[in-house]
């Protein structure tokens, strides 16, 4: 039975002067933010992502920003509604926005991770191809379809084979809505396309 209550939470990198940002930086390399369970720990003080220089007139600030790496970076603000939303089912790992100058963005923001990473894709259901080199990685989806028995009642959770995309219930998606984030887009899993 496929899922349909779960939503993606998506950045939307074309609102307007919306900033685009680089690749994470500052983190240990070893780190591996796509596995499962909680990497606060080993994650330091020291993460940023700069303002992308090809998009020079992109420099306002949203709730969710788009990055290459495809991690939601969230502001306090949207870190605040996700995090009383879906109680303990996120870590947030604090990160830095450096500006087009070189200086920080006064204020915080955080990668919003999911701790859980479920193998809950109906891959019989579903159009995905996985990558040449990395066959344990989505790399393309046309049609997505989740298996309901996997997802249960979760608030967030990120998917086996796809773990930098973030998965909300539809409570979730709702308060994150509700809070109107600037950056947001819900968009149905059904409707996904990658």
């Amino acid at each position: 039975m496929a899922s349909t209550a779960p939503r993606f939470l998506l950045a939307d990198p074309s609102s307007g002067r919306t900033c685009v940002l680089l690749g994470l930086d500052g983190v240990d390399p070893t780190l591996d933010l796509d596995a499962p369970g909680t990497v606060a720990e080993r994650f330091g003080s020291d993460a940023f992502f700069a303002m992308d220089p090809d998009h020079p007139g992109d420099d306002e600030v949203a709730d969710l920003l788009h990055t290459p790496d495809g991690y939601a970076v969230v502001s306090e603000r949207a870190r605040e509604v996700l995090a009383e939303a879906a109680p303990d089912a996120f870590e947030f790992l604090p990160v830095r926005i450096v500006r087009h100058d070189g200086a920080p963005v006064d204020a915080p923001y955080w990668i919003a991770r999911p701790v859980e990473v479920i193998d809950a894709i109906d891959l019989d259901a579903s159009d995905v191809e996985f990558h040449p080199a990395d066959p344990d990685r989505i790399s393309c989806v046309d049609e997505l379809v989740l298996r309901a028995e996997a997802v249960g009642d979760r608030g967030a959770f990120r998917l086996r084979g796809f773990p930098r995309h973030v998965v909300v219930s539809g409570r979730v998606a709702e308060a994150c809505a509700e809070a109107n984030l600037s950056g947001l887009r819900l968009v149905a899993v059904d409707a996904f396309e990658f």
